[in-house]
């Protein structure tokens, strides 16, 4: 493997320097503020080191158009770094005015991931705009509500709905894009976001649009979506948190979310009647013009009492009834777990079942299959990539059965242990031809240094092992292949270095 540098290297190569070299990492760089109004830079920039022997479980990695392979032991390095300027206007009478721009810049070099067609094979990079956006707050201008509870928001933007089981990714990284794993794009484009943040029920009011483009993944981006929602969620904010704001301060929560795509993109496979391979070539997020979602949730300590207990669960059901486009589908998940607060090392544990529908008959007029949006990582790893190597590079969401099992500990506060087992089956092997349902098993270790404040570092190894459903269905992916694989059982592991600042 040969790593070629380019200028996009070579700035990123050296914000990492400057960015490791730090001993204090700061949110944001302060260069003016007068009168009300206040100017600041901002950079985030992350880089990973991957390497998957015996990827596809000894299949290996094929180029798009399946004529030949890469590697069987792929290994390849990512990049990306983030520039972004903020402004913003405090006025005692009209509230507050701001907004952002940022980019990102991103690169891939080696063989690429570890996706059975490589996404990201070539060395690619790409630098687009990310976030575009104006907002305004309330302030204390809106008598009988708290403190800046009115937020609306315009542009390209992040949103992100509870631990984004269904949206929390508006941009799909891959192809000239790059940087397939560190993921550094998700920002939606469309009108925007209308926020009230009460307390203890607060809600989301968006009209938004995924970001795609098809010339830069080789047709392979997700469809483009439009579509609008309201998400409701009553909570309870931790100690010295502020839920009304921030996920991450809820010590508990319930929410409601309501869906529709008004328009997408149905040429080709996106849409069942326009797919000419036929019904059962269209993906999991075709057919969504028409689309409707309603999904409910539940996160956290919901039992004041037993602080140490949690449950974690989601419901989501996906109705089309627009002719062409019809759809059936459901997923959801239960999560319990338990923390031992006064234990050494204050371990967690929790065990968590997930099920995705899949389509029995794939070649009737209505898709079963589960379109899994606009997911991301939530609450940590596992969540909702399944699988440092599963959910990265086999399953996505859809058509699946999950048990998982895992383990957290905190050695010091700085550190964060993990350890993850994952089962998987296919909801409807059917739906790829199969007759096996037992797809595969994966154990991932992981381990997490907060060196600063904005510096992290990671490192994970993983291992997974394959199951006949999987075999059967690479038997079949591979089987028009120009030079196709014989090996498909071999023990597939995964190791990962990363290191990420963010402001």
């Amino acid at each position: 493997m040969r790593l070629r540098l380019s200028p996009l290297a070579a700035a990123f190569t050296l914000a990492a320097i400057l960015t490791a070299a730090s001993e204090t990492a700061r949110a944001d760089w302060r260069f003016y503020e007068q009168g009300g109004f206040a100017l600041d830079a901002g950079i985030a920039a992350g880089t990973g080191f991957f390497a998957s022997p015996n990827a596809q479980f000894g299949a290996g990695t094929y180029t798009q158009n399946n004529d030949r392979p890469i590697a069987n032991n792929p290994v390849w390095f990512e990049g990306f770094i983030t520039p972004a300027l903020k402004a913003s206007f405090v006025s005692a009478n009209a509230g507050e005015f701001y907004g952002a721009v940022s980019a990102v810049g991103a690169m891939t070099r080696g063989d690429g991931d570890a996706n059975l067609n490589s996404l990201t094979f070539g060395n690619p990079e790409h630098i687009a705009v990310e976030n575009a956006y104006v907002g305004w707050k309330s302030g204390a201008v809106i008598g009988g509500l708290p403190n800046s509870a009115l937020d609306l928001r315009a542009g390209r933007q992040p949103f992100q709905v509870g631990d984004a089981f269904l949206v929390g990714d508006g941009t799909f990284d891959g192809g000239a894009r790059a940087a397939y794993y560190l993921s550094p794009r998700v920002a939606f484009d469309g009108l925007g976001v209308a926020s009230i943040n009460t307390d203890p029920v607060r809600g989301d009011l968006f009209l938004l649009r995924s970001t795609t483009n098809q010339t830069l993944l080789d047709g392979l981006d997700q469809p483009r979506t439009d579509f609008a929602g309201l998400n409701v969620e009553w909570f309870e904010s931790k100690p010295d948190g502020e839920g009304r704001f921030a996920y991450t301060d809820r010590a508990r929560y319930a929410g409601l979310m309501g869906l529709f795509a008004y328009d997408a993109d149905s040429a080709g496979c996106f849409s069942t009647v326009s797919c000419a391979a036929g019904p059962a070539e269209i993906s999991s997020s075709s057919d969504r013009k028409g689309l409707a979602v309603i999904a409910a949730r539940m996160g956290g300590a919901m039992i004041p009492a037993l602080p140490d207990l949690s449950l974690y669960g989601e419901y989501a059901y996906e109705y089309n009834g627009r002719d062409g486009n019809h759809v059936r589908a459901n997923a959801w998940y239960v999560e319990p777990g338990w923390s031992f607060s006064a234990a050494p090392w204050t371990p967690r544990v929790f065990y968590r079942y997930s099920h995705f529908s899949g389509d029995p008959n794939p070649n009737d007029d209505t898709k079963q299959s589960f379109d899994p949006l606009f997911f991301t990582t939530g609450r940590g790893y596992g969540t909702w990539q399944m699988g440092e190597i599963a959910g990265q590079y086999f399953t996505f969401n859809s058509n699946q059965n999950a048990h998982q099992l895992g383990i957290t500990a905190n050695p010091v506060e700085s550190v964060t242990l993990n350890a993850l087992f994952y089962s998987f089956f296919y909801a409807q092997p059917g739906q790829f031809g199969g007759t096996a349902s037992h797809m595969m098993d994966e154990l991932d270790f992981i381990a997490q240094w907060a060196v600063t404040k904005s510096l992290s570092l990671t490192g994970a190894v993983g291992i997974a092992w394959s199951g006949k459903g999987a075999r059967q269905f690479l038997q079949g992916a591979t089987s028009g292949f120009s030079n196709p694989p014989t090996a498909f059982d071999r023990p597939w592991t995964v190791t990962e270095i990363t290191l990420t600042y963010t402001f």
